[in-house]
């Protein structure tokens, strides 16, 4: 996910191709707001080229992703972004709002829209996995190709135990250089990747 400020407005985004949630907020006692691009919508492209789905806008000028304008009487949308994690269930829950200053939590959502979704649905899926990692405790954690070109980060338990579902577009049966650093040494592993688990 990523969550920004500074363009004068309230959005959420989804990245189809990459499950990325791309979140704005603001602007809070600032006025005006970038222009939407051509072609915007809830079914877009984004100016790289990227498909997006436009789940909620709340824009000075619009009050949602097929740029309808606001209601007569509708306040300034001076706005903030409302994030829920649940973290307790086996798939995380994830709640994204937008919310003018002057909304209550019990209010309907600002956009035009919100997202309710769990974390599986997010990110790329995973290709490959790894066999059960003991390194360094509280360690900064570094998984790299063969050839030195970087795969993910992550921090080891305090157990030394690197708790991490698999990695994405990485094929099975490659070797991936595992390097532990916890601020006064390090350790280093070479491990080849494992073909999912059939469910």
């Amino acid at each position: 996910m990523a969550v920004y400020g500074g363009v004068r407005s309230g959005s959420i985004l989804k990245d189809r191709a990459h499950g990325i949630i791309e979140c704005s907020f603001g602007p809070i006692g600032q006025s005006g707001g970038r222009e939407v691009i051509e072609g915007f919508g809830p079914d877009m492209r984004d100016h790289d080229g990227r498909e997006v789905d436009v789940l909620a806008l709340y824009h000075p000028s619009y009050a949602n992703p097929v740029l309808e304008p606001h209601p007569a009487h509708a306040p300034f949308p001076w706005n903030f972004l409302e994030m829920e994690f649940d973290p307790r269930p086996a798939d995380a829950a994830l709640g994204l709002r937008i919310r003018n200053v002057i909304d209550s939590p019990t209010d309907v959502p600002r956009g035009g829209g919100a997202l309710d979704t769990k974390a599986s649905t997010t990110g790329r899926p995973i290709t490959s996995r790894l066999p059960e990692i003991r390194t360094l405790p509280n360690a900064d954690v570094r998984f790299t190709e063969a050839g030195g070109g970087p795969i993910r980060a992550l921090r080891s338990n305090a157990d030394g135990i690197v708790p991490m579902a698999g990695l994405v577009e990485v094929r099975p049966d490659t070797p991936v250089i595992v390097t532990a650093y916890d601020g006064v040494q390090a350790a280093s592993q070479v491990l080849r990747t494992l073909p999912l688990l059939q469910p």
